[in-house]
């Protein structure tokens, strides 16, 4: 049974960072498809990666049981 918590969560962490994730790339679509500005590029791609670390790596427990 912890396994499977174990799972669900990871699946709720994945599912949050994956709706994140679409939702700033909608916000940095026109500039990351039609400019070739790298200061853009290189600032969503660390913004992805501070969710991803945020999301995945906190040894914090939401749920205390």
């Amino acid at each position: 049974m912890g396994k499977f918590t174990t799972n669900k969560f990871f699946l709720i962490k994945f599912l949050i960072s994956s709706v994140l994730s679409v939702l700033i790339y909608l916000s940095f679509r026109m500039d990351l498809i039609y400019e070739n500005n790298v200061k853009i590029l290189i600032s969503f791609l660390l913004i992805q990666l501070i969710i991803f670390s945020i999301i995945f790596f906190s040894k914090k427990s939401i749920f205390s049981i």
